[in-house]
């Protein structure tokens, strides 16, 4: 069966578009939205360290993204997805830390 004109199949490279670039931009947002409001919840509880695994598990879409767009990019929009990638980093790496700051509360419980 033929896909439909302008539909994606498993054979096609996608273009990196703005809406891949806003779906990026939002999910980074998010993620970090989660990771480092965690602190705010207080008590290093169960809650927080949910929390922070849903922040880390967030930033699954834009590196998925970032992976999928990075062979069509050129020039400019390679340096913009590898800034998205270095920030991806940067908040698994918060995360991590934290989760490690939470999680001896919650084992010595």
């Amino acid at each position: 069966m033929a896909l439909p004109p302008g539909a994606y199949g498993s054979s096609d490279t996608p273009t990196p578009t703005a809406g891949h670039a806003g779906v990026i931009g939002v999910s980074i947002a998010i993620a970090a939205g989660l990771i480092t409001g965690s602190a705010a919840i207080g008590g290093g509880g169960l809650l927080t360290l949910l929390v922070l695994l849903l922040g880390g598990f967030a930033l699954v879409i834009p590196l998925a993204l970032v992976a999928t767009l990075w062979q069509p990019a050129r020039g400019p929009v390679r340096v913009l997805l590898a800034l998205a990638a270095a920030v991806c980093a940067l908040l698994l790496v918060l995360a991590v830390v934290r989760v490690v700051e939470v999680a001896p509360a919650l084992l010595g419980s």
